[in-house]
């Protein structure tokens, strides 16, 4: 199934079913009651999701697509049967669930004792892939960024400027482009 840049692809309270995802870059994300966002993790190709809505669809978690993104959806059921077949497979969810679980505590450590200047470098190198001339570029908008490190638009217009007087970035509309990568992994370190 394809999904347009910006579709919600998981929500909380549905029956979602589990997927792998085989095109694009998808971001999960938790929203309070007023609409602000704050990023948990993305994935690409090769991972899935929807596995843990799965076994319990309450999850106050939420999959969007930042790119045009495809996936492959699988029966849950079907999993179920292979989890009590096949030791193996049950292994292998219990990974990934694991690995899930990983990415959302270290998150959570930024949210919480991170700045937004450190979310947003941490971010930024996330989303940034190689583009035709090798330059890494993060294809974003700064809305989008702020929804991503629990923030407001004015704020990272703000850190986004220091970043480029710095020689750190260079941004268009929609992209930022990493100049120095190293400077930004250092502003993305958490002590």
């Amino acid at each position: 199934m394809t999904f347009e840049r910006g579709a919600i692809i998981l929500r909380p309270g549905v029956v979602n079913r589990p997927a792998i995802v085989t095109a694009g870059r998808l971001r999960l994300f938790v929203q309070d009651g007023d609409g602000r966002q704050a990023t948990v993790s993305y994935v690409g190709p090769g991972d899935a999701v929807g596995v843990a809505h799965h076994f319990d669809r309450d999850i106050q978690l939420t999959v969007q697509a930042l790119s045009e993104a495809q996936l492959l959806h699988f029966d849950g059921a079907v999993l179920d049967d292979l989890m009590g077949r096949d030791p193996r497979v049950a292994h292998a969810v219990a990974a990934l669930l694991a690995d899930r679980i990983a990415a959302c505590t270290l998150q959570m450590r930024y949210q919480v004792f991170g700045s937004a200047r450190l979310r947003l470098a941490s971010h930024l190198l996330t989303l940034a892939e190689p583009d035709a001339s090798g330059r890494l570029v993060a294809r974003i908008g700064q809305q989008e960024l702020a929804d991503a490190v629990g923030s407001v638009r004015e704020h990272v217009a703000r850190v986004l400027r220091q970043f480029r007087r710095l020689g750190m970035v260079a941004t268009t509309r929609n992209s930022v482009v990493i100049l120095d990568p190293p400077a930004l992994q250092a502003e993305a370190a958490l002590e």
